[in-house]
């Protein structure tokens, strides 16, 4: 979703899933380099996923590493997401570098319940 204003906005996207609500704020300003402590689709009831969007008119190429080792590099289209989950994987620190500004967070199921984090 885009919100365009010619004044001050403040904007937040609203989950509802199974038993558990979500509200995150929108980002202030874009960037090239999110990190998250840690990552965990290996436990069990957890899934995982980061969430990597372009919302820039130019492609680019993003990196998500799980503890200094790239689990995954993805070229993404204009208005386009990446969304990988990486199966039995644990660790951290996790960073996702770009070669353009992108929003990343990460989503996480555990047991119904869902959670949704931005990167600092």
């Amino acid at each position: 979703m885009e919100v365009i204003a010619s004044g001050r906005v403040i904007a937040s996207q609203r989950s509802v899933f199974g038993p558990s609500f979500e509200e995150v704020p929108g980002l202030g300003a874009l960037t090239s380099s999110y990190n998250w402590t840690w990552y965990d689709n290996a436990s069990p009831g957890m899934t995982n996923w980061v969430l990597v969007a372009n919302p820039t008119s130019s492609p680019l190429t993003a990196t998500i590493k799980v503890g200094g080792s790239t689990l995954g590099t993805y070229n993404i289209a204009p208005g386009r997401n990446v969304t990988p989950t990486f199966p039995g994987k644990m660790g951290g620190p996790v960073a996702v570098s770009a070669t353009g500004n992108v929003i990343a967070s990460q989503r996480v199921l555990y047991n119904g319940y869902f959670n949704e984090v931005w990167g600092q």
